[in-house]
């Protein structure tokens, strides 16, 4: 059986820079342009290996070309390859270096990433929608601290940010308005919705994350949004677990607020009286919810359940 070729792609908008594993064979520069890419697919060897960074939309036609013609195909995390560059001592970076490292990565760790499957258009719709909420929300932020201390601009400040929040009930809006789009959709949408804590913000959210992905199970949802605690300890040293936060920053947002609505109402008070009663800040008891929140929507999902208050006693 001949050796399995990996490629990888460092992604621009313009460019494409390609390097091969195990090849020793200089990179090269396509423009991402589907042409350029369709040109370049037809010197692959059948049953090759194409991987990328996940770089927002500038990896995505690369992607989906790829996956249409039956390539195998890794959009990785970013995160996950800068770690691997640092273990193996690299003390550069350029694109075909990156390029080869990613290549390399992928060839190695394999058996332990996710391939590439396109998302459907309602749950790419979805997830677009959600991203650029969360650009919104921060820019707001980042406003509203830039310019507190300008109380000459008080009525431009507050047209500005009225003007914003009508765009994030909008935003609001068409997320609500896909959600009831697709019965099957919808229907999980209610269901979720039923978990105390849990508004169609979330639940658009869980829906799309559901429909995006096969999780084996709960932990895999929980490491996916970075919710996952991460171990520190060596011989006697045990030191102080820390999210892991693999993945979105607004999506852990959303689902501590979510967890920390949940926390005030009577489905969830007993589990979390337990959870304060272990002397933890107010901080880790809402991630720990936030992360039991996650496995009991993933079950509901998975049996077809509406909440009931049972669920939220459960250990």
């Amino acid at each position: 059986m001949s050796e399995v070729q990996y490629f990888a792609a460092d992604v621009s908008k313009r460019d494409l820079v390609i390097a091969a594993y195990p090849d020793d064979v200089g990179a090269q520069r396509i423009a991402n342009q589907l042409a350029a890419i369709n040109a370049w697919l037809d010197t692959l060897p059948p049953g090759c290996v194409i991987a990328m960074e996940a770089t927002g939309t500038y990896h995505r036609r690369l992607a989906d070309v790829a996956h249409a013609r039956g390539f195998a195909v890794y959009v990785v995390n970013p995160r996950a390859v800068y770690y691997y560059a640092r273990g193996m001592g690299n003390r550069g970076k350029t694109d075909p270096g990156d390029a080869k490292l990613l290549a390399r990565y992928v060839a190695h760790e394999r058996a332990h990433l996710h391939r590439y499957v396109p998302p459907s258009p309602l749950c790419e719709r979805l997830t677009t929608l959600l991203e650029r909420r969360a650009v919104l929300v921060r820019s707001r932020q980042t406003l509203s601290q830039s310019l507190a201390e300008l109380p000459e601009l008080t009525r431009q400040k507050q047209t500005m940010f009225k003007a914003i929040a009508a765009l994030l009930s909008a935003i609001d809006s068409e997320l609500a308005k896909l959600t009831r789009s697709d019965p099957i959709t919808a229907k999980l949408s209610l269901r979720l919705k039923t978990i105390s804590g849990v508004g169609p913000l979330v639940s658009s959210l869980l829906c799309a994350l559901f429909k995006r992905f096969a999780f084996r199970d709960a932990d895999a949802l929980i490491a996916y949004v970075g919710l996952d605690p991460r171990p520190d300890e060596s011989g006697q040293h045990r030191g102080r677990r820390r999210l892991s936060k693999q993945g979105h920053p607004e999506w852990r947002r959303l689902l501590v607020a979510a967890a920390m609505s949940a926390a005030r109402t009577r489905a969830w008070m007993d589990y979390v009286a337990r959870q304060r009663a272990k002397a933890l800040p107010a901080t880790a008891v809402h991630v720990i919810l936030a992360r039991k929140i996650l496995r009991t929507a993933f079950g509901m999902y998975k049996n077809g359940q509406d909440f009931v208050p049972s669920m939220a006693q459960a250990t």
